[in-house]
């Protein structure tokens, strides 16, 4: 079941982890043991074909709590640091033991700028 607005707010340069629980039409959290691929994107509007930040299974991605359908998606600041202030599509898809492929959320990410240290 693909969760939609998943919305979150940013600061240019900040790091942000963000825990996405996945779960069945049932509203039940799939196990995510034997997980084959998950991948996270963020692009200035849904149909781009430009993305601005990938995050991938052991590459951004991990699975925190797998009997409860927990991922978490770590965003460095170099992920933001040189992106423009505004709103991003941001979407998550995983690949599960059976190699099904779905997306599991969707949102925007508001990037807002940051004051430079």
């Amino acid at each position: 079941m693909t969760s939609i607005n998943q919305n979150f707010t940013m600061y240019s340069g900040d790091d942000k982890t963000i825990i996405v629980t996945i779960n069945n039409n049932d509203n039940q959290a799939v196990n995510l043991s034997g997980l084959l691929a998950a991948q996270f994107v963020a692009k200035k509007y849904a149909k781009s074909s430009t993305v601005d930040i990938t995050k991938t299974l052991g590459g951004g991605i991990t699975i925190t709590d797998a009997s409860n359908g927990k991922i978490s998606i770590v965003l460095d600041s170099a992920d933001t640091a040189s992106l423009d202030p505004g709103e991003y599509y941001t979407e998550t898809r995983i690949q599960d033991s059976s190699s099904r492929t779905g997306t599991v959320s969707v949102g925007i990410m508001t990037l807002k700028q940051a004051d430079s240290l």
